[in-house]
């Protein structure tokens, strides 16, 4: 990554907010005062905000929370393949991504090329509901307290990232419609929401997932399909 350190997301301001830190970098430990306790949380956002920004489509996918800890979680969305389990959650997030950036029609092919994938994930933003580290099966009790606790910022993070669509990736289930009608409420123009499956599901196959998705953009959104081909 050429010893750059990565450029911090537009919401870092929040997490400094509510965690009472000026800083947050791999391995270090913030105090949440909401609950008192010490603990490790991810920073997450838009991978690179400059580039979000631009898009036309400004998308972002709302994850259940960081697998691990002590590491530099916005360094490792610059590039996931640098995890050699990357594909489990990434390899739909990144192709689902690239398909609706470049204007796919559903049953086109996105298969994106691994050197790709650095330039699609600094296109997009990905936060998760719960900010401190999990494992490979998550807590649903955990994940809808966490939100709970920190609903507020997590309406925040949404507001100041202002996406035009929302991937809601098994999440959806754990946010309250209050949660929901604020978010649509705070946005300048109409938020789009997708219920989708987690991309590590294994109920039905990647083609079905992406095709989806797609069906839902091209059905409830047709002024985000485009066919210039894209970047």
């Amino acid at each position: 990554m050429g010893g750059r350190r990565p450029r911090l997301p537009l919401n870092y301001v929040i997490l400094v907010r509510y965690l009472n830190i000026d800083r947050l970098k791999q391995g270090e430990t913030a105090m949440d005062d909401k609950g008192g306790k010490k603990e490790w949380v991810a920073r997450d956002g838009a991978v690179d905000i400059k580039i979000f920004s631009s898009e036309r489509i400004k998308i972002l996918w709302v994850l259940r929370e960081p697998n691990g800890r002590d590491f530099d979680f916005m360094e490792y969305l610059q590039d996931p393949t640098v995890y050699n389990k990357w594909k489990a959650t990434y390899g739909l997030v990144v192709k689902v991504s690239h398909a609706i950036l470049t204007g796919l029609s559903v049953n086109e092919k996105s298969y994106p090329y691994p050197s790709d994938i650095p330039k699609i994930m600094s296109r997009i933003a990905l936060i998760n509901i719960k900010k401190t580290g999990g494992y490979s099966r998550a807590n649903y009790k955990e994940l809808k307290e966490y939100l709970l606790t920190h609903s507020d910022e997590f309406i925040s993070q949404i507001s100041e990232l202002s996406p035009d669509l929302i991937i809601f990736a098994g999440t959806l289930c754990f946010v309250p419609k209050e949660i929901i009608k604020t978010i649509h409420n705070n946005s300048r123009e109409k938020t789009h929401i997708i219920d989708a499956y987690h991309p590590n599901q294994t109920t039905i196959t990647h083609n079905k997932y992406i095709n989806g998705i797609l069906e839902k953009i091209e059905l409830e959104n047709p002024q985000f399909v485009h066919r210039s081909g894209g970047s």
